[in-house]
């Protein structure tokens, strides 16, 4: 597998995310909790990979709905 690529900001996960692509929150102990992004119209399409559930969220659900605002922010989102 490749080396995961930082994701450092949600203009940059927009960017990354303009296709359906692959993503991760690297966790305590090594662990990853996994997800599949597409950003359209404004919208993040997220299906998280443990327990298959789906969300719609905007940018601002990211940070208040979602960890994955504080993933980004505390350097621990990547894409796989």
């Amino acid at each position: 597998m490749n080396n995961p690529k930082a994701i450092q900001s949600v203009e940059q996960l927009k960017e990354e995310a303009c296709e359906t692509s692959d993503f991760f929150i690297a966790l305590n102990g090594g662990i990853r909790s996994s997800k599949s992004i597409l950003f359209d119209e404004g919208i993040f399409y997220i299906h998280n990979d443990i327990d298959e559930s789906e969300e719609e969220l905007t940018e601002k659900e990211l940070f208040s709905v979602s960890n994955i605002g504080t993933a980004i922010n505390k350097k621990a989102f990547f894409k796989y």
